[in-house]
């Protein structure tokens, strides 16, 4: 990465590798950004959409009107011409485990995000980044699980 980054520069991004292999069923990867254009925070049932450029700004808008007709989505408003903040509706139905990942949760955002970029001729990407963002944010929460304890 020092060949790409002038030192001592610090910018907003992620750099995921895998090197497992196996033929015929996994193959090595790496994937990488930088400058991303939004960053999506979340704590209990509110979250946060920041646009972080220019190009966030263009995606921000497409955000705005997928969530603004989700189900899970309560309240959702511009805080800034760069943010929009809301919150998720809490659920009173019981749900068996293996449909609680439709019940509403911060994940319901991640998922509706997820699914508005989604393009059948990237899916291999999508499926990568969708299992790196679930990976990054678990980890995230795993790590305010520990700071917690």
């Amino acid at each position: 990465m020092n060949e790409y980054l002038p030192s001592g520069v610090l910018v907003l991004g992620a750099l995921f590798s895998s090197s497992y292999e196996f033929p015929g069923r996994y193959a090595r990867w790496t994937l990488g950004f930088v400058n991303p254009p939004l960053r999506v925070t979340g704590r209990g049932r509110s979250f946060g959409v920041t646009a972080l450029n220019d190009r966030g700004l263009v995606l921000l808008t497409a955000i705005q009107a997928t969530l603004a007709t989700h189900d899970h989505v309560t309240t959702l408003e511009y805080t800034s011409d760069k943010e929009l903040k809301g919150t998720v509706a809490t659920s009173t139905e019981v749900f068996a485990e293996e449909d609680r990942s439709k019940q509403p949760s911060l994940f319901s955002v991640v998922r509706a995000i997820q699914n508005l970029f989604y393009h059948e001729g990237e899916a291999q990407v999508w499926m990568r980044c969708s299992a790196l963002f679930f990976v990054f944010l678990s980890s995230c929460c795993f790590a305010l699980l520990l700071r917690a304890l």
